[in-house]
């Protein structure tokens, strides 16, 4: 069980230095930050909504392959959405806007396992906490697609100045 269990993380652990990278390498080519950072972030929490068919996977491989390919794509989503912040954080806030935005993951990693708890108790499955967090998914990567602007510094001057 340890090998399934730590599989989908040590793929991820390879795989997402070479997403920085390719986000990175699109930016070389002559692709704008807003273009490079944002669609790898959509892209790969559309592909990391796929996880809801590990639950109808009727083979644990395929159930298995469900999970890493989600895995590291919403990992890699995340990855870069740490550079965003990074290029959107006014001068000297880059710390602070990063611990917003871990504040609110930590919120999500509180609430989720609850939220886990009980459609299980609810339901006796895992399913619907797998269909929650697939359009939980779909959600920020819509989000990310229609509310997130340009990917640039934001200047405080314009906003109260």
């Amino acid at each position: 069980m340890g090998w399934y269990a730590s599989l989908p993380w040590i793929v991820t652990f390879l795989a997402l230095p070479l997403i920085g990278l390719m986000s990175d390498s699109l930016i070389k080519r002559g692709m704008s930050v807003t273009a490079s950072r944002k669609g790898m972030i959509i892209v790969g929490q559309f592909i990391a909504a796929s996880v809801i068919c590990a639950v109808y996977a009727e083979s644990p491989a395929v159930a298995m392959a469900f999970l890493v390919v989600a895995l590291v794509c919403e990992s890699g989503a995340s990855t870069v959405l740490w550079s965003v912040c990074a290029e959107i954080a006014p001068r000297n806030t880059s710390a602070s806007v990063a611990g917003m935005m871990n504040t609110a993951g930590a919120l999500a990693g509180i609430v989720s396992p609850i939220i886990t708890g009980v459609l299980l108790k609810m339901t006796g499955s895992f399913q619907h906490a797998f269909i929650v967090a697939s359009l939980m998914i779909v959600f920020a990567a819509l989000s990310m697609w229609f509310i997130v602007g340009k990917v640039e510094q934001i200047e405080l001057d314009r906003i109260y100045g």
